[in-house]
């Protein structure tokens, strides 16, 4: 599948639409090729593991660069989705910090509009979501992760902690203590069956990012058409009422067909004169 004949949304509206580097089946730069003349955004998904890395070359970030500044391009990078940031075991949660600290220092030229972190969960017995057994240890062990990755100087506001599967008020006093920033995940936050409206209430002068994606057969990260209307629309208004802040709605799938039916999605909801 081609992304010709896919409607750009660059520009449309009144805050930055952006998707994943993780679209077509290729590397990150052929993927920000393809994307860049369609959104305002593109978040760099990284990984590293023993047998590979997928963080930028200095060459590539060069190029990345160019690339963002002949398509009026941001990018915002989001680090790997599993760190153990709260772990009791020292040596893990200092790995874990070493390949933050890493990945924001290779990334800094690109001037990220946005740094988006997952802080892990260890307790998946309970029935109500909470992130781990004991509580207070795990928020001592976050708590000093972000200490030691705020001293690579990445601004604390552009520093988003992610919605995830456990209720984000556990997460509340880290952020507030280290004035973060926050990432609404609206596709976690409705799939999860947390309130969308409550988070919105209290996260969203901290939310520099969202996350925008379907649900569809108890699975996320589908494209938009399959996210509740009414819960898009609320989004969207939000974002739209205080348009003077700077923010990016990320449309968070990772293939063609679902990056299409989104953007189509995206398109017929333009404003009227943008339209």
């Amino acid at each position: 599948m081609s992304l010709d004949g896919i409607p750009s949304v660059k520009g449309r509206f009144p805050f930055r639409v952006g998707t994943t580097s993780y679209i077509i089946p290729a590397d990150i730069l052929p993927n920000v090729r393809a994307l860049a003349p369609l959104v305002d955004d593109i978040e760099l998904l990284l990984f590293e593991i023993p047998e590979m890395t997928n963080v930028p070359s200095p060459a590539s970030i060069q190029e990345l660069r160019q690339l963002a500044e002949e398509n009026s391009l941001s990018f915002t990078v989001h680090l790997p989705i599993d760190l153990q940031l709260g772990h009791s075991d020292d040596d893990g949660r200092r790995q874990s910090v070493d390949a933050c600290k890493s990945m924001i220092e290779a990334t800094t030229d690109l001037d990220a509009f946005a740094t988006v972190l997952h802080v892990d969960a260890f307790d998946t017995t309970s029935r109500e979501p909470t992130p781990a057994a004991d509580i207070e240890s795990w928020t001592e062990n976050v708590s000093r992760s972000i200490e030691d990755i705020l001293v690579t100087g990445v601004p604390s506001r552009h520093l988003c902690v992610e919605t995830l599967a456990y209720r984000f008020e556990f997460l509340a006093p880290i952020i507030e203590s280290y004035d973060l920033g926050v990432c609404l995940d609206i596709g976690h936050i409705l799939l999860y069956g947390f309130d969308l409206e409550e988070h919105l209430d209290r996260y969203f002068t901290r939310t520099r990012v969202l996350h925008a994606h379907g649900i569809r057969d108890g699975k996320d990260h589908r494209g938009l058409e399959h996210l509740d209307p009414a819960a898009l629309d609320r989004v969207l208004q939000t974002l739209s009422a205080d348009a003077d802040t700077p923010r990016v709605l990320t449309l968070e799938v990772f293939s063609e067909p679902h990056f299409a039916s989104s953007m189509r999605t995206m398109h017929s909801l333009l404003p009227a004169e943008s339209a």
